[in-house]
């Protein structure tokens, strides 16, 4: 799935979508969320359009969803006013609203929002009370309940939910980024040898032991790491309670935060610590002023099914030579921010 802009064209569609999403909910016990006035109006949809505030997210070409996303400081009026809580984090945030999808293609709606909160790290939404559905999907997903807010459109109250980059999909304890600086011999090791042994685990059973030591050859030794930080690429060691977890790699590129490395040990994955990764490097990517993240991934790598469930989608496929008749089959991703 990819996440767009909506146009004009795709608004008969996304009409569709809405009617489709009142039916699901007068279904499933909340009739009163949408039904009752026929909720969202066309010309509010065509202006959200219009404000370049209203997404799609498409299968294979066709529209499957869509919502209303903003991201700024105060973006939403009605949030400035919350009863029986607090929320959270007042920094700046993104908000989703209208959220719906046509219910063919499973994970639609998590997909959407975690691509909303992969472009800022801090998001919030609301949702009836009758919404079982959404309430159970933003719980999966992270967020918190934090009180109750109003809304314009009728007089029934809205649960106010809530995440921020702290949150880990519901795992305990912060994930912490420790930078390694150039000139730091012994952090340099520590590097080489988990990347490594990382490496090694995971890709000699999908490109071949050969072709796997020649590449770790090329990047992984400390003398590779150390030229690559002296020409400016970071480096960064995940870990949690100061347990390595993994470690990231990136620098800008052209008009795009290049993520060069991105990896867990094997015992760690499955756990939600790649949504916190990528956080990150989308943050240092906003505050760089670019406007995507972007990354080679093999073919034949699992982990594109995790890269797509963080937002992210393929624009293009390369081949690669490299030397000694070795060559990189990967598809392209990337993130819009």
């Amino acid at each position: 799935m990819i996440i767009r802009r909506s146009t004009e064209e795709d608004v008969p569609r996304m009409m569709e979508i809405y009617a489709r999403a009142r039916a699901f909910m007068a279904a499933h016990g909340n009739p009163d969320q949408w039904g009752p006035t026929n909720w969202p109006p066309e010309a509010l949809i065509r202006r959200d359009v219009a404000n370049g505030n209203s997404y799609v997210c498409e299968e294979e070409d066709r529209v499957v969803g869509t919502f209303f996303f903003a991201c700024g400081r105060d973006i939403e009026p009605t949030y400035a006013e919350i009863e029986e809580g607090q929320w959270l984090d007042g920094s700046p945030y993104g908000v989703v609203h209208r959220i719906a999808a046509d219910g063919t293609v499973k994970g639609t709606g998590s997909f959407c929002l975690s691509w909303a909160f992969a472009q800022c790290g801090h998001l919030r939404v609301d949702t009836h009370g009758d919404n079982r559905v959404m309430q159970n999907l933003l719980e999966k997903l992270g967020f918190v309940r934090c009180g109750t807010i109003w809304v314009e459109e009728d007089d029934n109250p809205r649960l106010a939910y809530e995440k921020t980059s702290g949150a880990s999909d519901g795992k305990d304890g912060a994930v912490t980024f420790d930078r390694l600086m150039p000139g730091d011999g012994a952090g340099i090791a520590e590097m080489s040898a988990m990347a490594s042994a990382i490496v090694r685990e995971h890709f000699d059973p999908i490109i071949g032991k050969a072709q796997n030591d020649y590449m770790l050859n090329m990047f992984q030794t400390p003398e590779a790491i150390q030229h690559q930080l002296d020409q400016g690429c970071r480096y960064y060691f995940v870990r949690k309670e100061g347990r390595n977890l993994g470690f990231l790699a990136f620098y800008p590129r052209e008009s795009a935060m290049y993520l060069s490395k991105f990896y867990l040990y094997r015992e760690e994955r499955g756990k939600g610590y790649a949504r916190p990764m990528m956080d990150f490097v989308v943050r240092h990517a906003r505050q760089a002023g670019l406007p995507a993240v972007e990354l080679n991934v093999n073919r034949n790598n699992s982990a594109v099914n995790v890269y797509r469930s963080l937002g992210l989608y393929v624009v293009r496929e390369e081949k690669n030579e490299i030397g000694s008749g070795f060559f990189m089959d990967d598809f392209v991703f990337r993130l819009d921010l």
